[in-house]
């Protein structure tokens, strides 16, 4: 029909997948404010530089993850398996990069 397809959407049933936590960073301060407040002296620390979701369903092939391992997670970034908190029966992903829209009006 002519239309160029860049990227396939891969669904997962929640009946077989695996379960995770879900580690997004951001920057640690809050560049919108500033570094420092002018009134207090002190960082304007980004409250939402870790958000841990519990609970995400992956693909369950995942399961076989080794620390360090990447992946990219749709529309959300790409996320290492984490060397320090993950095993075989919890793992945990640690966002180490975030994507950035290119959605125009």
């Amino acid at each position: 029909d002519g239309r160029k397809v860049k990227g396939t959407i891969h669904w997962v049933s929640a009946a077989c997948a695996k379960e995770a936590e879900v580690r997004l960073y951001e920057n640690l301060v809050d560049e919108e404010k500033g570094v420092y407040d002018k009134e207090t002296g002190e960082l304007n620390l980004n409250p939402n530089s870790l958000v841990v979701m519990k609970e995400c369903y992956m693909e369950p092939a995942l399961k076989d993850a080794k620390p360090l391992d990447r992946f990219q997670f749709l529309r959300h970034g790409y996320f290492c398996v984490d060397i320090k908190d993950s095993t075989e029966d919890n793992l945990v992903f640690n966002r180490i990069v975030s994507l950035k829209s290119s959605y125009k009006k």
